[in-house]
């Protein structure tokens, strides 16, 4: 038989925040030393998420405006270039979404620098709606390859980001 340690369950439980790393009657989620320190950090992020509007030399000829990446994003950002069949390129930045199966270029481009295939793809985000949208082919250079490569083209993308880098193309 196994006995039973006598336990008093009229008394107040006692929780060890988490945070705070104090006895307390509260949670991690109702600690006011976390809440602070959340405040002060979205303060600090919305400070440095000023949109910036300085001009970066690319090429001797491409300019290209230095749009705001959304801090949350920048481990996960980085440039590249499109491009053109006549050899010149256009920078474009790049967001790695390890979620995406397929990768997506935004139609901001005024000179398309891509060729449609005449084929469709089929996506579904997290609406869940399933959309169809163009395949699209461009040579994308990175630091690490210069390819031909296959991009669903959507309308618009996150404010900043010119390419959603899925898996299909993890290899560069």
């Amino acid at each position: 038989m196994h006995s039973r340690q006598n336990t008093d369950w009229s008394k107040p439980k006692i929780f060890k925040c988490f945070w705070c790393n104090m006895p307390a009657v509260h949670r991690i989620s109702e600690c006011k030393q976390r809440q602070r320190q959340e405040a002060d950090k979205k303060k600090i992020n919305t400070q440095n998420s000023e949109p910036k509007t300085n001009c970066v030399l690319v090429q001797e000829t491409n300019l290209t405006h230095d749009l705001p990446v959304h801090p949350l994003f920048k481990p996960y950002y980085t440039t590249a270039h499109i491009v053109k069949p006549d050899g010149s390129s256009i920078p474009i930045q790049m967001l790695r979404d390890s979620g995406a199966v397929q990768s997506l270029i935004s139609q901001s481009f005024d000179d398309s620098p891509y060729t449609h295939t005449g084929e469709t793809r089929l996506i579904k985000g997290i609406s869940k709606e399933i959309i169809e949208i163009p395949l699209v082919e461009l040579r994308l250079r990175t630091a690490s390859d210069d390819k031909q490569v296959l991009c669903g083209l959507v309308s618009d993308l996150s404010e900043g980001v010119g390419l959603l880098f899925g898996n299909d193309l993890a290899y560069l």
